[in-house]
């Protein structure tokens, strides 16, 4: 240190002012811990925030397929009638069961334990969230579309009970998405993006 103020052309350094480059050095190291420790909170916060999205992609993606599924033995419900050929409705019923049996199966990749589980664990399941209860109500999509249809009255009930299946489905579906999580978040981003130009 007191070759470079020499070679500087200063003198060499007293006692305060050894104390005032200690102090300046201490605060310089102040300002990049508080720093540093705003960047990782930050890069903290985006991580767990993508990685949420990620899922919430994933998710969205098989929300989408089932309500296509169930959308699909919805129609299927709608275009019987007491003329149809019962065998000929009977295998486009099992297909549509197929993929809701698929379905209820791929949700569980996100939501484990439900509590319309049919290979239930040994301990009772804990309810996490919303989660369980959309897969419950794909359970009884699932027992809907398996009933037997005597006649036309009974078709009807069946095709606006079915309607309001998924509707329950998709509203729980939403919460668990929370679609405007992921609105604000965007708008956060944007913004953010906008002030560092």
């Amino acid at each position: 240190m007191n070759t470079f103020l020499q070679w500087l052309h200063l003198p060499p350094p007293g006692h305060e002012t050894a104390f005032h480059f200690d102090l300046a050095t201490a605060f310089i190291a102040a300002l990049a811990l508080v720093f540093s420790i705003w960047t990782w909170r930050h890069q903290t916060r985006l991580s767990i925030e993508s990685m949420r999205i990620e899922r919430d992609n994933d998710l969205i993606a098989w929300i989408n397929y089932v309500i296509d599924t169930i959308v699909e033995a919805e129609f299927l419900f709608r275009n019987w009638r007491p003329t149809v050929n019962q065998v000929e409705f009977a295998a486009k019923r099992d297909t549509s069961l197929a993929k809701i049996a698929g379905a209820i199966d791929k949700g569980r990749l996100f939501f484990p334990e439900f509590r319309l589980d049919l290979v239930a664990p040994d301990a009772e399941p804990v309810s996490r969230g919303h989660g369980e209860a959309m897969l419950d109500h794909l359970v009884k999509v699932y027992d809907l579309v398996n009933q037997p249809v005597p006649d036309e009255a009974a078709m009807a009930k069946l095709r606006k009970d079915l309607m309001l299946k998924k509707r329950d489905f998709v509203r729980y579906a939403q919460d668990e998405v929370k679609p405007e999580r992921r609105r604000q978040f965007v708008e956060r981003e944007r913004k953010r993006a906008t002030q560092e130009r």
